[in-house]
């Protein structure tokens, strides 16, 4: 795979905000807080781990790879174009718009890159755990990776795909928890707590990592770690920030359905340009 390093990593995490914005302007989006909040996780994913390419997608070797948060789309649609999966005029063509083959959530049948549809919270770790081990069946060295939302940790099929996956010792599945504190109706604290949420996948059988979900350092390193531990599933709660990167939505609720007026498209695009001055003397 490529090793980005970590400043080529936050330009490109940032200029992928910028295409997040730009699009969701044009076609009246929601979720834009929600995509904010994990582009930095895919970004690290996609271009220096995962082995899933416009080259090899339909290989029965390649990674795989779900979004539990479907909602969240438009981030990963943006990573696939960067890689090169459709183009970023096909992207803006089709996302949103009547006849488009884009939709708010990922529809498997219609574009090369994605894996599963998703939307209904709570059936992607399922899914994802059973790749997982039709991996090891294989006897191949396919890695199963799942993004998870921390709203979507309040479903019951999360939990059952969590006992299954240390039951058949699934260490080649990866699942990471956008963990930003916020979802559809409130804080998730006050929806319904998810207090201890390690100590639960660690009582579960699970590899379990927390780190910064805005720290590449972090992010990569913990991707290099997944695997090490055998005979275990992997998962790393990723603290983040919804709406990171523009200081206006930044841990805000509003974030999660706000449609940009002309105004606050040029207002947010102005912060993102802000959020990467202050940034770069850093990395």
């Amino acid at each position: 795979m490529n090793e980005y390093n970590n400043k080529d990593l936050f330009l490109l995490s940032n200029q992928l905000r910028k295409e997040i914005i730009d699009i969701s302007y044009k076609s009246k989006a929601h979720h834009i807080g929600s995509e904010f909040s994990c582009i930095d996780l895919l970004t690290s994913l996609f271009f220096n781990y995962i082995d899933l390419e416009p080259n090899n997608f339909l290989s029965s070797k390649r990674d795989w790879f779900m979004i539990g948060k479907g909602h969240a789309s438009l981030a990963y649609y943006v990573i696939l174009s960067k890689k090169g999966f459709f183009s970023i005029d096909d992207l803006v063509k089709n996302f949103l718009k009547d006849g488009g083959l884009l939709g708010g959530h990922p529809d498997k049948s219609v574009m090369p890159g994605i894996d599963i549809n998703s939307g209904s919270l709570g059936h992607s770790l399922s899914i994802a755990s059973g790749i997982a081990l039709a991996a090891k069946k294989d006897d191949t060295k396919r890695k199963s990776f799942v993004l998870l939302g921390d709203g979507e940790c309040n479903e019951g099929m999360i939990w059952e795909s969590a006992l299954f996956s240390a039951q058949h010792k699934l260490d080649n599945l990866i699942a990471i928890v956008d963990l930003n504190g916020l979802q559809g109706l409130g804080r998730t604290e006050e929806v319904i707590s998810l207090q201890s949420l390690p100590l639960k996948f660690e009582s579960f059988g699970w590899n379990v990592q927390e780190i910064d979900g805005h720290d590449f350092s972090e992010i990569n390193e913990s991707f290099k770690s997944c695997g090490m531990v055998k005979n275990k599933p992997n998962i790393i709660i990723a603290k983040t920030i919804k709406g990171k990167g523009a200081r206006s939505m930044e841990d805000t609720l509003k974030s999660h359905y706000e449609t940009l007026t002309k105004e606050r498209y040029e207002e947010v695009s102005n912060e993102i340009n802000d959020y990467i001055k202050e940034n770069m003397p850093n990395l």
